[in-house]
């Protein structure tokens, strides 16, 4: 199996070919980004011509109810396939879900106070959890086995992110954000600089930037390519 170059772009509607956008290996390279790995997972690959879609809308079909969780459910995240829903929640415990039927597949139990976000690496190999209890956790959603945990925040998780091809893991907790190497747990470093509670991180497609959005009324890209990681590239300040 090659690398993917290019993805079809159809028109939706009627599932029809429209244009190609193409981007060859090397340009990653160039938008000084993480490369891509050497063969990308099947799970991660479609074959555009056994998409259909069709002409005419849907009929409203009646939602599924995912009932479980005792508390308030604060974030949600599907695995890169789709085969599974992953809840967090207020009762201090995550969830995984067959979104296909609703069926509760596992309860991932451990955090000490509510679970406020979870995602999902891009392989969908790994989840992340964010909680007040301080920590962020790594799980095998296959198992619900408890890996590792990312214990240097002084005050509450609220947010984590995988960098697009999965090799980095950025937390949120007070005013700072921290990268993780997801692999193995070390934490790597910390991106300081706002003066308020961080609420969101985004990294760019190509891995090189983070950015991040703070309480301080200003949102922050900071590279995280090299060893001067921790500097500031850019920032938005509501004037």
């Amino acid at each position: 199996m090659g690398h993917v170059q290019a993805v079809m772009r159809w028109q939706m509607d009627e599932g029809s070919y429209t244009r190609k956008l193409g981007r060859t290996l090397a340009s990653y390279a160039e938008a000084g980004g993480e490369a891509p790995p050497t063969v990308l997972p099947a799970s991660a690959l479609v074959r555009a011509a056994s998409l259909r879609f069709p002409q005419t809308p849907l009929a409203p079909v009646a939602p599924l109810h995912l009932s479980g969780h005792t508390m308030p459910v604060y974030g949600m995240a599907f695995s890169p396939d789709g085969r599974l829903l992953a809840t967090a929640s207020g009762d201090r415990t995550a969830r995984l879900w067959d979104p296909d039927t609703g069926e509760h597949l596992r309860t991932l139990t451990g955090h000490t106070e509510p679970v406020v976000g979870v995602a999902f690496s891009p392989d969908g190999d790994l989840l992340a959890t964010a909680s007040g209890d301080t920590t962020a956790r790594l799980w095998d959603p296959g198992t619900g086995q408890h890996l590792r945990s990312a214990t240097r925040h002084t005050q509450p998780v609220v947010g984590v992110a995988f960098s697009p091809y999965g090799r980095l893991l950025a937390t949120a907790s007070g005013d700072t954000a921290r990268l993780w190497d997801p692999g193995t747990g070390r934490y790597l470093r910390a991106l300081t600089g706002h003066t308020g509670q961080v609420n969101g991180m985004a990294f760019s497609p190509y891995g090189r930037l983070l950015a991040t959005a703070s309480d301080d009324t200003t949102a922050r890209l900071w590279d995280v390519t090299g060893a001067d990681s921790a500097r500031r590239t850019d920032w938005l300040r509501r004037e």
